[in-house]
């Protein structure tokens, strides 16, 4: 949520073991949680401090599951069968 929403705890307490059990929304999940961070400034780096990237080699593809959840957004071919 955003800051023009009041703040909100998605969580509940199981009866049986009265514990609170934390639940993650899809946006926390997609975008993870947003804390307000400190503002940073920035320096150039010097030219002796420039890296060139390694060569890069193609991965193998390898099994895996993805798990898509209703109203997901951010789903793209590529993310799914791009490996």
């Amino acid at each position: 949520m955003d800051e023009t929403f009041e703040k909100v705890d998605f969580s509940y307490t199981d009866k049986a073991t009265s514990t609170k059990k934390e639940v993650q929304t899809l946006e926390i999940i997609e975008y993870g949680a947003k804390e307000k961070a400190p503002e940073t400034t920035f320096e150039a780096a010097p030219e002796s401090a420039i890296v060139t990237k390694p060569e890069v080699r193609e991965a193998e593809p390898e099994a895996s599951q993805k798990i898509i959840r209703d109203n997901q957004t951010g789903v793209s071919y590529e993310k799914l069968f791009g490996r």
